[in-house]
Parts: C-alpha cells; sequence; structure tokens
C-alpha cells in the first residue's frame, strides 16, 4: 500500500523500526551510507565522512545495482537497506553505476559501527579566518556546533567556512536552531506546507543571535540535502551569507513516523519544506552563488582507493618519511608504492583496463602502457600518499589541512570571506 506513494514514505518492522532510530541519533551499524529511491534504482545520497563506504570510494549520485553478486534495480528502499545492512566485521559487496564509467564498479565493504559526529574536523585556515566541517544535522549537534564556532571566535575568526558538502541532512529542527545562530530575531528561516499548501508549521529566528558578525559562506555539493538544504537556503535567501560549489540534492520532503501497536512503524511524507524565499527545493535543488566544476578520479584512481591501497601502505611505512614545510614529504613515495603494488601482485590489466578489446589493443600498441597509466596518476596517486602519510605522523587534523589547500571551494570561500572582513 505505502509503495504506491512516494519513494520516502516506508513500512518499518520492529527490527527496521529501532535501526532507523539509531540511525539519527548518531550511532548504527551499516557502511555509512544515506540513501534513496530513485526510478528504479536506489542512489547514494551521500557518503557519510569517515565511514567504510567513504573510505572505499563510493560517492553521492551512485547507483546501487548489485548486492553480493544479486541484482537490486527494482527493488524497494527497504529491501536494499536489509541486504546492506547485517553484522559489524561482515563483508558485503556491492556493484555501482556511475556516470561517466562504463561498467558496473564493485566495492568489498566491511560492515561496522557507524559513530557519526556532527563537527568533523574544524581549525583556523588564516588568522581571521575559521573552516568547520559539519557532516550531519543529528540530535544532539547543536550544543556541539555552538562550541566549535565559539572557540574558533574566540581564536579571532571574522570569516567562517562551513562545509556541508556530503551532509545528508538529519534533523530539522537542529538544523533551524543554527540557522538561527546567525540570523537576527523575526526572520523566517524555514516553513513547511501540507496537501493543498496548507501551511503546517513556520519557524522565525529569535533575538539570540551570538554569531551574527560573523561572515559566512557555505560549501555544498550534490551530497548535501535535506537539512543542510534547509541550511544553506536559508542562508542565502537571508541575505547571511553565500553558497559555494555544486547544485544541492533537493530532497525536501517531510516525513513523520507513526508508531505502530507492535514496534514497527511507518514513515510517511506529509510536507514540503519552503525557504524564506517560498520556493520548494524538492527534486530540485540549490544553485550555488558560485559554482565550482567538481573534480572526479579517474576510474583506475578508484580501483586503488577502493581497497585501501593506499592506507595499507602508509599503515606499514609512513615512518619511512619525513613531513617537511609545505607538507613536502622526503623521500617522494611514488616509486615505494609501484613497488608495494606489485609486491602485492595488483592486477594492472583487470583493474586500470576494463574493456577487453581496448585493453588488448592498448597492449600491442604501447607495451610500456603499464608505466603510462601510472605516470599519468602520478599527482593524484602522490596526494592520496602524502595525506596518508602526514594524518599517520602528524595526525588527522594536519592531514585534513593539507588537502584542503588546493581545494578550489575553500580557496574561493576564502577569497570572498577576505573582501567581507
Amino acid at each position: 500500500m505505502l509503495s504506491s506513494l512516494d519513494p520516502h514514505t516506508n513500512f518499518f518492522t520492529p527490527e527496521e523500526t529501532k535501526a532507523f532510530m539509531n540511525d539519527i541519533s548518531g550511532s548504527f551499524g551499516g557502511l555509512g551510507i544515506m540513501i534513496s529511491k530513485k526510478g528504479d534504482y536506489v542512489v547514494v545520497v551521500s557518503p557519510i565522512e569517515n565511514t567504510p563506504a567513504d573510505k572505499a570510494g563510493i560517492k553521492a549520485h551512485d547507483k546501487i545495482v548489485e548486492v553480493d553478486g544479486k541484482s537490486v534495480i527494482g527493488k524497494s528502499l527497504q529491501e536494499v537497506i536489509k541486504k546492506l545492512k547485517g553484522k559489524i566485521g561482515t563483508k558485503v559487496e556491492v556493484g555501482i553505476l556511475r556516470e561517466g564509467v562504463p561498467k558496473i564498479l564493485k566495492f568489498s565493504i566491511i560492515r561496522a559501527k557507524i559513530n557519526v559526529p556532527s563537527v568533523s574536523a574544524h581549525f583556523m585556515l588564516t588568522d581571521k579566518i575559521g573552516y568547520v566541517r559539519f557532516a550531519q544535522f543529528q540530535e544532539n549537534s547543536y550544543g556541539e556546533f555552538y562550541k566549535t564556532v565559539k572557540e574558533l571566535k574566540d581564536k579571532g575568526m571574522k570569516g567562517l567556512v562551513l562545509d556541508l558538502r556530503y551532509n545528508p541532512g538529519g534533523v530539522l529542527s537542529v538544523a533551524e536552531k543554527i540557522v538561527d545562530l546567525f540570523v537576527e530575531g523575526g526572520k523566517t528561516i524555514v516553513s513547511t506546507k501540507g496537501q493543498n499548501g496548507k501551511l503546517l508549521e513556520k519557524y522565525v529566528s529569535t533575538d539570540y543571535a551570538p554569531f551574527k558578525d560573523i561572515a559566512l559562506t557555505v560549501l555544498v555539493d550534490n551530497g548535501s540535502a535535506s537539512a543542510s538544504e534547509i541550511f544553506s537556503g536559508a542562508v542565502r535567501d537571508l541575505k547571511r551569507g553565500v553558497l559555494i560549489g555544486q547544485k544541492t540534492f533537493g530532497k525536501g520532503s517531510v516525513q513523520r513516523i507513526f508508531s505502530l501497536p507492535n514496534g514497527a512503524a511507518i514513515k510517511i511524507t506529509i510536507a514540503h519544506y519552503y525557504l524564506p524565499s517560498g520556493v520548494c527545493i524538492d527534486g530540485k535543488g540549490i544553485e550555488p552563488d558560485y559554482k565550482i566544476k567538481p573534480e572526479y578520479y579517474p576510474y583506475q584512481m578508484v580501483e586503488l582507493i577502493k581497497d585501501n591501497y593506499f592506507k595499507k601502505f602508509t599503515d606499514k611505512y609512513a615512518k619511512k618519511y619525513n613531513v617537511g614545510q609545505n607538507y613536502k614529504v622526503n623521500p617522494n613515495p611514488f616509486s615505494d608504492f609501484v613497488k608495494f603494488l606489485d609486491k602485492n601482485k595488483f592486477d594492472y590489466k583487470k583493474r586500470f583496463m576494463k574493456d577487453t578489446v581496448l585493453a588488448d589493443v592498448i597492449e600491442k600498441k604501447d607495451p610500456n602502457w603499464k608505466n603510462d597509466i601510472l605516470k599519468s596518476l602520478k599527482k593524484d596517486i602522490e596526494k592520496q600518499l602524502t595525506f596518508g602519510i602526514i594524518s599517520e605522523l602528524k595526525g588527522e587534523k594536519e592531514a585534513k589541512k593539507y588537502m584542503l589547500r588546493d581545494d578550489k571551494a575553500v580557496l574561493k570561500a576564502i577569497h570572498v570571506l577576505n573582501e567581507k572582513i
């Protein structure tokens, strides 16, 4: 009965209800992805940062077409969730269709208990500009966020780069309260309308706005969904900050959970979100003020990332290297990494040339094809190795700082903020 309605309306068994409630409270078992149904496909809304799916290389808008070698095309969202979840420590193979990649990408992922901090990184980018990576809006996020921004403000922060990329949303009321920290009183942050456009709720900002003087930029992408879109849209509509990145996901419907006597539940779409401008984002998303073209790794890099070759290498050999000024690693780890792949019998032909006909042609025309491909990937490989070595030797915070140095969205945000502060 419910499957005849929209993709976000679902029935939960008692076991599924318990798992869902664990999801929104911030601790659950699984792969670490938020997913939605679009037509016959279950689509990744966003991988959650530092989870098994994220580390394996799963991306927003990936289509899940196989689980453990069996097709899930046409299956319900709950059927796919049930197949993906399992005992912690067990392995699941996920087949992915990705735009621009001709064949199914297969990821072997170990299920884990997913603990999701709201703030996964925060530090000063310059003496006046701070950075906060905000991963998800959870029930305990407000206090964590307030404490983080207050800490940076006390260090002299005048402008903030708030990173909501791959933030799948979460609890709407928390997003509303966090917007309120930046906005003067009496402003409509978000409203919800039900059937026939009837106004159901309206959230208006209070006079408590401790961060109203902080210049704000918000980074978004196609994995920013739901509550993160509400936050971003309100910031932009109320002229409180600018958005930088790519068009957001476009999930703007409201679901309410109704408990059943036996512990089961139904989650039903009852309304849509509307931004202060009166726009409904559902199915549309939000266009940023400054568009940054997304950068994608070639599938050969995906093959190296998804089986943790970089992590395995840096876990074992990081102490061989030194991190100098400007994050320069000495000696250069590239050649050692290639030897590591050879030692681990990495199948270059199978992994780097998925089209067998093309592979045969390339082998005949270019006997040095393997080195040519590795040479073309050298810059990306070195970046991943440097990140891993810095993480091992200097800590994750310094590693994240390194990765942001040439992040085009962050560089644009710094430029925008420097003109405002």
